[in-house]
Order: C-alpha cells, then structure tokens, then sequence
C-alpha cells in the first residue's frame, strides 16, 4: 500500500540565457501525486513553501506533471515527490533555473519510472523479551501471565539522496510498510497458540521507513513443559516484488510452581545495532541473561555463572559464518539481568541465522533437572546492489537536448543519449 522510495538526483541544468523553467515530468504510470518545496539546508532535511509554480498537476491520471522553476535557484534547491499506488516514491533534488534572467525559458521535458523495491521485502524482527509478569527474574509458572515484548523493524529504509525530508502527507501511505506480526506458541512443534497485530497504512500505523516498532502479546501458560515461543513479522505491501517472513524465537519452560533445586537460565533482548547490514559491515549482536540457583521454593536464589554460545549461520548453505563459546560472570544478584555482546562479519549476502544458547556453569548441588535458554533471530544481509542512472544532457544556449552527447565517468566507460 505504500511505496518506498527511490534515490534519484535531478539532472543538473546549466544555466540558460533564458527565464524560469517549465519542466514536464513523463512518468510510466499515469495516476501520479506529487508535491515540492524549497530545500532550507544542504540535505534537504528542511523544507519550506515552493517560490515556483505548478501548471499542470499535482494530481493526474495521464502521467504528466508540470513545474514553473523559478529564474533564480533557491540556495539549496528544490525537494520533489512523486507517488503511484504500488511503486516505490520517487525523490528528486532539482536545480531548475535560468541565472536570473526575466520572461519564460524554453520548456523541458524529463522521463522518470516507477519501480518495484529492487530486493525481497523483509522486516526483522529483535528484541523478544518473554517474562514471568509476577516475577520476571524466574521462568514461567502456570496460570502466572506471561508478557511478551518485541521489536519489528520496517522492510524499507531510507536512501542517503540529498533528500532528506519525508513529506508527510505521504508517510503512512508511502513510506511506511504494510506488515502483519504474528506471536505463535509451539509445543514439540505443533502451535497451540497464536495471536497477531497488523500495522498498515489504513490503521495509520504501518512501519515507516528506517524505523522499529514495538509489538506486545500476553499469553497466559496452561500447562507445565518445555515450548517455542516464535514472533514472525509478514510484509504485506504492493510496493514489493517479493516478500520473506522473518522471525524471532525463544525457548522457555513452564513449571506447575517455583524452581526448586535446580539451576535455570532466562536469556531475552537479542537484537542486532543494524537491520539492513551490508556484506562485509561488522554486526553488534546485544542480549541479557540472568542465571540463578533456585535452592528451595521459596529461595533462596543465588546468582552463577553462564556457559554461552554463540552460532551464526548463512541459511542458504547452512555454513557457520561465526561461532563462540564463553563463560559469564554471575549477574550481581538474583533479580537484575545483565548485557553481554559480540560481534561478527558476513561474508555473503541472504538471511543469516543469529543464536545464543546459555547453560548454568556451577557445582552447586540440584535434585531437579536444569532449565536452559536459547534465543535466535533471523537477520538478512544485503549485497551488492545496482543504480540505474540516466543522464540528461541540454544546450546551455536553448534547453534543447543534444543528440549523441557523451558522457565520461572516468574509468567507467561512457554511454550515449538518444535525444
């Protein structure tokens, strides 16, 4: 429903011995919207009231829009938007002008496309935090509610273009990705449990861009046994080509009462400081975990160490891209769970699977089996994507395109225009 943006510079016009500029945009698609402003900084972070003039548009069905550029460049130029249902917005930085001088310039004409979201639509999910809402500090107990909280990042993010600001009269619809969020208890790998939330654009809370939401479920235990709890985030948007759930999960334990004699570990908060990660950028992976003694019912509880693993694969070879053991200090007492973090490098684009496995390392005496953790997440890393770059090449005498004009980028080769 709402379409990410494309990065797209205007094409610079040299100035004309002429006057202000009537510039046609030609668009694929003919139900077009559109707006523009004057850019107030370098970015285009700021915006104000466009000093131009529109003469056809900003609302059309036959995929034309028309814009009056001013003789004289605003200083830091000119914003441009343009939406069309199910394509991602195209933003343009324009230097439309005529240096200044008076009366009406030769008009222009410019071809723009609409396209599709260039890789599959995928919203990350981190953050799963499943907790005892009595006593977060031990493992769930039946008929004790439990709370869930996690984080779902957005499908899209934005583009370093020169344009920074988001025009909000677009954001929810445009910018923002329609996504369902599903939470599912799994017994033996069966559900017996599930709920979800939807954000979109007709909520008026679909994901934008280059942001995370929280989503919250609360799920009261039945019964005693050892389950999944799994948090999958669905893009549903006509702005991508292709889509992949990606999801979240944890294993947990419910007992018929409080731990007693025996060790237990809660690991929860896993989460990468990237959701959009290149290959070859460095990945912080953060979580916390609490490991305890439970000496009677009642307590006392005492706080141990923590053998940790860490295992981070490529799922589309299964080959371990990361692996690690190591052993934690003891949280500081029973009830505060502490961070830990680590990093790794991918290697290889495509959605990688992120996990921390925890067990108690102690000699202290049990009578009860041991309660361990585990969580993971799926995390896609991106690789190397392509532009498409069109070059516009205009007579600083009249406007007019030149034919066969070359362009030169160095030691990248040079292409041809056909007007």
């Amino acid at each position: 429903m709402k379409k990410l943006f494309i990065a797209l510079i205007a094409m610079l016009m040299i100035p004309i011995v002429h006057a202000a500029v009537d510039v046609t945009y030609n668009f694929d698609q003919p139900i077009v919207n559109g707006s523009v402003y004057n850019c107030l900084d370098a970015n285009c972070d700021q915006v104000g009231p466009f000093s131009g003039q529109i003469i056809k548009g900003m609302e059309v069905n036959d995929g034309q829009i028309t814009i009056r550029y001013p003789d004289t460049l605003n200083t830091h130029g000119y914003g441009a938007f343009f939406v069309s249902q199910g394509y991602r917005p195209l933003e343009v930085r324009a230097t439309w002008h005529t240096g200044g001088i008076g009366g009406l310039g030769a008009p222009q004409s410019v071809d723009y496309e609409f396209t599709k979201y260039p890789v599959t639509c995928r919203a990350v999910v981190s953050e799963l935090i499943f907790v005892n809402e009595v006593q977060p500090n031990v493992p769930l107990v039946v008929n004790v509610t439990a709370s869930l909280d996690a984080q779902t990042s957005s499908a899209f993010e934005l583009t370093n273009n020169e344009v920074g600001y988001v025009p909000q009269e677009f954001i929810q619809e445009h910018y923002g990705a329609d996504t369902i969020v599903k939470m599912e208890i799994l017994d033996s790998g069966s559900v017996i449990h599930t709920q979800q939330q939807e954000f979109s654009a007709v909520n008026g809370n679909s994901i934008v861009a280059d942001s995370t939401v929280p989503v919250q479920f609360i799920y009261l235990p039945s019964e005693e046994g050892d389950f999944t709890i799994r948090v999958t985030a669905q893009v549903m948007d006509d702005q991508c080509s292709a889509t992949d759930d990606q999801s979240a999960e944890g294993e947990f334990t419910v007992l018929i009462s409080q731990p007693e004699s025996q060790f237990y570990t809660i690991i929860n908060g896993l989460k990468v400081n990237n959701t959009h990660p290149r290959v070859g950028e460095k990945v912080k992976v953060e979580y916390t975990k609490i490991t305890n003694h439970a000496n009677g019912v009642t307590g006392p509880f005492t706080p141990v160490q923590t053998d940790v693993t860490y295992t981070v694969t490529n799922e589309a070879d299964s080959s371990i891209v990361f692996s690690q053991s190591r052993t934690l200090f003891a949280n500081p007492d029973e009830i505060t769970p502490v961070s830990y973090s680590f990093e790794f490098t991918p290697l290889a684009a495509g959605v990688h699977q992120i996990t921390v496995d925890g067990i108690a390392n102690s000699a202290l005496p049990t009578n009860n089996p041991e309660i361990t953790d585990k969580e993971s997440m799926q995390l896609n890393v991106i690789g190397t994507l392509s532009h498409k770059v069109v070059f516009n090449v205009r007579s600083s005498a009249d406007g007019n395109g030149i034919f066969n004009a070359s362009v030169s980028l160095g030691s990248q080769g040079s292409e041809f225009t056909d007007e």
